[in-house]
């Protein structure tokens, strides 16, 4: 695999390949936002489940 962006990188995968390093940077940002709104785990969920599928107002 090859990125086109330098916002990706190359990761090597437990399987011998290689997957894009920003799936695996997804979960720390996951676990940045819980911390930032100052809920628990299962609180968090919450919000997220309860949350309007889609951008919304944030789409271009």
């Amino acid at each position: 695999m090859v990125a086109d962006s330098a916002m990706v990188a190359n990761f090597c995968a437990s399987h011998g390949g290689w997957l894009p390093l920003v799936c695996t940077m997804n979960v720390t940002s996951a676990t940045r936002a819980s911390a930032n709104c100052s809920a628990s785990l299962g609180g968090f969920g919450g919000r997220v489940a309860a949350a309007p599928i889609g951008a919304g107002a944030y789409a271009r």
